[in-house]
């Protein structure tokens, strides 16, 4: 093989893999986005009526969401789509329970079914990689407060 074929070659399998992966990370973006705008929408309900019995519950999406963010940052898609994913069942529970409006808008698509199969992929991450500060200011966050909810990072822009 001629060495312009090689290279050719060679190029080729690079801007194929370039391109995967940069369609991979597209898709890990919006699956998290999508995640938070989830969470976005269980604490409008929770302030809506005034409810803060599932506040442990709500503080547990808020973290597997941080989780999911911080993951994506350091590079690790798989594990920031997993705490997305705990996320969003998290917040389809708490919009279920707390509201007659429908949380189907956040089940897993086709298009997410592709790209992340929760039969195969999802695991209980109990420990995730958020610091002790980090916890900390979830479990102290008002969940009543909608700008204290702006304060942690919980989507990529």
């Amino acid at each position: 093989m001629s060495l312009f074929k090689t290279i050719s070659l060679l190029s080729l399998a690079l801007f194929s893999t370039l391109v995967t992966i940069s369609q991979t990370s597209e898709q890990a973006k919006g699956f998290i986005n999508k995640s938070n705008i989830a969470v976005c929408k269980v604490q409008k309900e929770m302030i809506r009526a005034s409810e803060t019995t599932s506040a442990a519950d709500f503080k547990q999406a808020i973290q597997f969401q941080a989780a999911a963010v911080k993951s994506y940052k350091a590079g690790n898609l798989q594990e920031a789509v997993e705490y997305s994913y705990n996320s969003r069942l998290q917040s389809i529970t708490l919009l279920e329970n707390l509201s007659k409006s429908s949380a189907e808008y956040f089940k897993l698509n086709e298009e997410e079914k592709l790209f992340f199969n929760p039969k195969e992929n999802a695991k209980l991450l109990s420990k995730n990689n958020l610091t002790d500060n980090e916890k900390n200011k979830i479990d102290e966050l008002d969940i009543l407060n909608a700008q204290k909810l702006k304060e942690i990072e919980l989507s990529i822009n």
